[in-house]
């Protein structure tokens, strides 16, 4: 069976980098301190912003590859890679110290929202993959 790229094979591909870019630039976190000195959850947005275009990457590769065990492992590993970037805001890696500053109320939201759209995306193809190898 070959191979076909769809919609929905590029759908978490566009997620995760509409995360990336997201979280660069709309839905950012807090900005610098007036001391020139960042807060902690810029540490948090660089890592989601490295994590969301690995995540892509992981995507892209399983809608590339041919191998159906492969490319369902790549999928998977995808999810597994957005349940870790849903969970860095504020639970894996400290954020400030009030919530209502901008990283919880814009930028931890952003991430969550895309990081949960980008893995029921990648499991619904996952699930659709089994489904026709079984065929």
């Amino acid at each position: 069976m070959k191979n076909k790229i769809s919609f929905l094979n590029i759908l978490p591909v566009a997620l995760g980098l509409i995360l990336s870019a997201g979280t660069a630039t709309l839905f950012r976190a807090c900005g610098m301190k007036e001391d020139g000195t960042w807060m902690k959850c810029h540490t948090v947005q660089e890592a989601v912003i490295i994590a969301g275009l690995i995540a892509a990457l992981w995507f892209l590769t399983a809608a590339l590859i041919r191998h159906h065990v492969v490319r369902v492992l790549f999928y998977i590993l995808g999810i597994v890679g957005c349940i870790a970037i849903f969970l860095l805001p504020g639970t894996a890696m400290p954020m400030c110290m009030l919530q209502t500053m901008r990283c919880y109320t814009i930028m931890q939201p952003f991430v969550r929202i895309m990081a949960a759209a980008a893995a029921i995306a990648s499991a619904v193809i996952a699930m659709n993959e089994v489904k026709a190898q079984r065929r």
